[in-house]
């Protein structure tokens, strides 16, 4: 599992010269004004000015560190693409959305198969951890040629900020815990738009149209009232019930953060915690070409598909919980970015 530990010591230690994308200047602020401004008692003396001691904490340098990822991938994905020797992206569509066609990106911390632990890059940046701090580019057994080359890419080849730190190139393919229906998979919350209705992954029912029959946990017959476009992992479900008259609003997290750690309980494995490790989230898109991810170091199993995903360090919610992505020797845990999914119904959410 990926710890305080090993993200401090993979994240670089000085912030890095950049501007900061608006989610994330947003993010920083509600973080300081949530946690103060960490004064330290011993400089409460008069005279004395009171130190800061957040100018450089972990948390503050990963969303630094890791906004200026997305930021070099948002301006570079197909300069990245071009190293793979194949082109599958090109067509008479232009570059088509990057998920459909079987390429994923994510930055934060990616979790290495054993096998590539003594590659030469990853042997150095990794520092001896099962991680490395950088970015990862998933692709289709069709979409990836990494024959005679390393799977890694240093990123300071497209900017010199980020010069040391991976991307990982691996083959691989999406896994979703569908389920024969919604009595076996977990609802979101409750959702209001013109009415109550529940919240799920849309991938449980395998993305069916609006109007067809369903049943929800606990045996309740309900019918599909909207579902996102494929690949964002969300549908809205009408039941002939209201919810109970003590519940209290969710804020879905615009901006998930890797190392964020998360709680989320599911039908079938109850209680399950852990550590974001990467993210993929554009805030405020709610084009399906650029469908929103959050990866997780410890996911669930068949029937836990739908658990809302909630940050232990703000209380917001930030996923949906998806499945895992299968590559030659990892498996990560895959989750849909609840802000993504509440902004592409116009929802607001509650529990």
């Amino acid at each position: 599992m990926l710890t305080d530990e090993i993200a401090n010591a993979l994240v670089p230690k000085d912030l890095p010269e950049m501007s900061l994308s608006e989610a994330a200047t947003d993010r920083l602020e509600r973080d300081q004004d949530r946690d103060g401004d960490f004064r330290d008692e011993k400089d409460d003396v008069e005279g004395k000015e009171p130190s800061r001691r957040d100018e450089n904490t972990l948390s503050k340098r990963i969303l630094y560190w890791n906004d200026l990822l997305q930021q070099i991938i948002g301006e570079n994905r197909y300069r990245m693409l071009d190293y793979l020797g194949k082109h599958p992206w090109h067509s008479e569509r232009g570059y088509p959305h990057l998920e459909n066609e079987g390429i994923y990106f994510s930055t934060g911390f990616v979790e290495l198969p054993k096998r590539l632990y003594a590659d030469g890059l990853a042997q150095k940046s990794r520092k001896q951890t099962p991680y490395i701090f950088g970015a990862s580019l998933i692709g289709l057994e069709k979409h990836i040629d990494l024959s005679g080359r390393s799977p890694f890419i240093d990123l300071g080849e497209f900017d010199m900020r980020l010069k040391g730190l991976p991307l990982i190139l691996e083959k691989g393919s999406s896994r979703y815990f569908s389920t024969p229906n919604l009595i076996d998979a977990t609802s979101t919350c409750w959702a209001s738009c013109a009415g109550w209705l529940v919240l799920t992954a849309a991938h449980t029912f395998n993305w069916v149209n609006h109007g067809q029959n369903v049943t929800l946990e606990g045996g309740v017959d309900g019918n599909v009232h909207a579902v996102a476009n494929y690949p964002i992992d969300g549908a809205l479900v009408h039941i002939d019930q209201n919810p109970p008259q003590n519940i209290v609003r969710i804020t879905p997290e615009p901006c998930p953060q890797p190392n964020e750690p998360y709680e989320f309980y599911g039908m079938k494995s109850k209680t399950v915690s852990g550590n974001v490790t990467t993210v993929s989230v554009l805030p405020g898109v709610t084009s399906s070409m650029e469908p929103a991810r959050v990866r997780l170091d410890t996911g669930g199993q068949p029937g836990d598909s739908g658990a809302l995903v909630r940050s232990l360090k703000t209380g917001n919610g930030l996923s949906i919980y998806s499945g895992v992505i299968d590559t030659n020797g990892q498996t990560y845990q895959i989750s849909q970015g609840l802000d993504q999914v509440a902004n592409v119904f116009s929802i607001d959410l509650w529990e």
